[in-house]
Formats: structure tokens, sequence, C-alpha cells
């Protein structure tokens, strides 16, 4: 079991003292090699949950387990060295440095974990062929469609050599053609190195390219014949 979430839940207080459910009594297991796709409306909670898995966000109440780590009373020195160890994140934006090259950006993630500025472009370099962009590693962002710009991104999400790789709406600011590449780069790496994947999305397409889904409803798993709908290649997933 990678990560293990009992009775989870995320309470936020807006203003006149307002409380909204964000996430409400989350129990779900992810495992190892898992592409878990989270669906469902916006404002259920899909972002809150991807950010409280990558220890970004605590929960009010309820325990995260990362294999014996627990997330939820981690103090922050501890959920920055889990983050910076074990956790990729591609985003919607592709947040790229745009006075940087392609090579450059990856560098800049590479330095984290590597202090030499020799092997921060090689592996830069061996990261950008692994998503095929090794011919455009001296472009900059404004040089590179918005579908590569996205593989810089997770090529630069790869420079930890991640356990698990946080998507949050990765083709959202895509074209059904550049999503697909997208998503196809991504069960590639999880199909491929067996990485674990969880990705929030609103694309009915991008479910097909998942081992698993749930569907998220203020804040809570629905369980609903109607909220969930399978796929011959989308297992039911066991939940609660």
């Amino acid at each position: 079991m990678l990560f293990r979430l009992q009775n989870v839940r995320k309470e936020y207080i807006h203003q006149r003292g307002a409380r909204v459910m964000a996430l409400d009594n989350i129990t779900l297991d992810i495992e190892q090699g898992e592409f878990l796709v989270v669906t469902g409306p916006s404002g259920s909670g899909k972002s809150t949950l991807l950010f409280t898995i990558g220890g970004l966000l605590r929960p009010s109440s309820g325990t995260i387990h990362f294999g014996t780590l627990g997330l939820h009373d981690a103090d922050d020195a501890r959920l920055s060295d889990f983050r910076r160890t074990h956790i990729g994140y591609v985003m919607q934006n592709f947040f790229l440095v745009p006075y940087l090259t392609a090579e450059e950006n990856v560098m800049v993630a590479c330095a984290l974990s590597e202090p030499e500025v020799k092997l921060q472009r090689e592996k830069s370099v061996a990261l950008l062929d692994r998503v095929g962009l090794l011919d455009r590693r001296h472009h900059h962002p404004r040089e590179l469609s918005a579908g590569q710009q996205q593989r810089v991104a997770i090529a630069r999400a790869l420079a930890n050599d991640p356990s698990v790789i946080l998507a949050d709406e990765p083709t959202g600011n895509l074209d059904p053609s550049l999503a697909n590449d997208i998503l196809t780069q991504l069960r590639v790496l999880n199909d491929t190195d067996g990485l674990t994947i969880v990705m929030v999305t609103h694309s009915p397409t991008a479910n097909t390219f998942g081992t698993s889904h749930i569907r998220l409803h203020d804040g809570a798993i629905s369980l609903t014949p109607d909220a969930v709908r399978w796929t011959e290649d989308l297992p039911v997933r066991e939940v609660g």
C-alpha cells in the first residue's frame, strides 16, 4: 500500500465564519503502480484531495499514511523532505520560467538533488529525451507549443525520481490532440516505469487512461451508479 487515507476531512473557514467541508470523510487506499483518475464537478474537492495527498495541505481530521510515514501529523521539515524526495507535480498551468530554455527549466528542478551543474545538464537532457523533446532542449517556452511545454513540465516533475506524480488538470489548457499526447505520455510512465500517478480531471476522455477511477461530490467519494461510470478498461475501485 503506497497511500492510505482514513476518515480524512478538510474544512475551510471563509469570511463571516462560513464553513466549507472540502473533503468529507475520505477513506481510500492507493496502490504502488496505480494510475488513479479523480473526477467530479468544480468545487467537489479534487484539487484539495490531491494537495492533501501531496503534503501541501494538512487534513482537519483523519489520517494519511505514505508507507509508514504519517503525513497528517508530520512537521513542516518532514513534509518538505517527503515532497522533495517522493512527489512530482504536473499542473494545468505549466509554470515554466520564460527566460530559461527547456533544458534549463529542467535543470532548475535537478539542482534540488544534484549540486553539480554537469550532472544536472546530463539528467535534464536524458529527461527531455524521455519525453520526446531532445531536439527542443535549447528552445524557450514561447518557442514551444502548449503540448511541448507540458512535456517539459513532465520532464521537470521527473527530476527527483519521484515515487508519485500528482497531476492537476494536466490537459486543461490543451486541445484534444495535444491532450491525448500528454495522457499517453503519462500512461507510458505508468506502464513502463511503474510510476504511480494520481490525476484529477474534468475530461471524460482522460478517464480511460487510468487503471482506476473515483468520483467526488461535495467532498465525498460518490458511490451511486449514476455518479460513477466505469469502462471495461477501468475497474471498479474498492473504497471505504
